[in-house]
């Protein structure tokens, strides 16, 4: 495998940074005298379950809906769980296309491969998904916080001189996804000036992950970025904080999310987390707003990444929508791809005629991302303004990436 398809294979990886829970959804439909927008992903399955999808984009169609719509135009969220399964997956984007829906918002699936020329041959975009597979098709509207983005950031963070790492390691799952993942995070460690330890592994079921973690330490390294999965975070944080060393620590919130940080508590103190939008402790109006309103719909969703995403998106679709006479997806590609300047509160600014010069990550537009920490049970700022990796994908396009 060339390095070029190493990095690739980063996309995978992405399906490990992702939290979560369970629930379900269901489907409505409408008139010519609404907009529709569809959310999928695995609402709920037997393996991954993301109820929050529906609910971020519920709270948005309402909040948009109760101001009069889109000029005067009703939306509408048609809800597709895909079950984890690509057979499904490929039967929601079929029923997109079936039902004339203007654009997919928010979510993710695990099976781009399947779903994503679908969508491309039928001109629907899609905006705001966490792509798993796929940061290049023209389809996407990213928002911000795609895994490359949230790798370099730890990276950067870690090899800044501040911050006093002899050796920068990894500590992940010994799995094709984390694997990968490692491989971008010591990238962007290397374009950061750091050095890079050895990475240590576990298996995915390891119970104790006290001898992994010794095992990165004994290499010399006293800063460590988490990669793996939910479920692992907490476990290999603990075995961190049981070496009774100065260690620290990074890791993608999406991999450590609000209750998780909350159930560890001021155990987890001091783990810096990297996300695309604002922690949900913040004070910032929409962000109590999304929380205030998605509680109303659903009192125990889990505030998550794709809870906000997914609200973000719709209401980016509604700004991009106002100037328009007919909204279909063909129209909406065009407002979506001229879009500049609009601010959603939750995270960087929107700009969609912003540019990435990689290759392998062409659509991640937004490369700003935000510093937060673990402090008491909390997820909160480390610093008021977000982190800007685009040096770390300079890197990677001059190296022809």
């Amino acid at each position: 495998m060339t390095r070029t398809h190493r990095l690739a294979a980063i996309a995978v990886a992405l399906s490990g940074i992702l939290a979560t829970s369970a629930c379900g959804g269901s489907s409505t439909t409408g008139d010519k005298d609404t907009i529709k927008l569809m959310v999928t992903g695995p609402l709920d399955s037997a393996t991954v379950s993301l109820p929050s999808i529906e609910v971020g984009g519920r709270a948005a169609v309402n909040e948009i809906n109760a101001k009069g719509g889109v000029n005067g135009h009703k939306l509408e969220l048609v809800v597709c769980n895909d079950k984890n399964d690509p057979n499904a997956a490929v039967a929601c984007v079929r029923q997109a296309i079936k039902e004339d829906v203007a654009a997919v918002v928010g979510g993710f699936s695990s099976f781009e491969p399947q779903i994503v020329p679908l969508l491309e041959r039928a001109g629907i975009p899609w905006v705001g998904n966490t792509a798993v597979q796929n940061s290049t098709s023209k389809s996407y509207f990213m928002l911000g916080g795609e895994g490359a983005a949230l790798a370099f950031a730890m990276a950067a963070y870690l090899s800044d001189p501040a911050q006093e790492c002899r050796k920068i390691s990894a500590v992940a799952e010994n799995a094709p996804s984390s694997q990968a993942a490692v491989q971008l995070f010591q990238t962007g460690v290397a374009t950061a000036g750091g050095n890079n330890g050895k990475p240590a592994y576990g298996a995915e079921t390891t119970a104790d992950w006290g001898p992994v973690v010794a095992g990165a330490i004994d290499d010399g390294s006293n800063c460590l970025a988490v990669l793996g999965s939910p479920q692992n975070t907490p476990k290999i944080i603990t075995a961190i904080n049981q070496t009774g060393q100065d260690v620290k620590t990074a890791v993608p919130q999406s991999l450590f999310p609000d209750q998780a940080v909350a159930a560890m508590g001021k155990t987890a103190d001091g783990v810096i987390l990297t996300s695309g939008y604002l922690p949900f402790t913040s004070e910032a109006p929409a962000v109590q707003n999304l929380v205030k309103e998605a509680k109303a719909l659903k009192s125990d969703v889990p505030l998550d990444g794709v809870l906000v995403s997914t609200y973000a998106s719709v209401r980016v679709v509604a700004e991009a929508a106002m100037g328009l006479k007919d909204v279909t997806p063909k129209t909406l590609t065009s407002a979506l791809s001229e879009l500049k300047g609009f601010d959603t509160g939750l995270g960087p600014v929107v700009d969609f005629t912003s540019t990435n010069p990689t290759k392998l990550f062409s659509r991640i537009l937004n490369t700003k991302v935000y510093l937060l920490k673990a402090e008491n049970g909390k997820t909160v700022l480390a610093q008021p303004e977000p982190l800007d990796t685009k040096t770390a994908f300079a890197a990677l396009a001059a190296a022809g990436q």
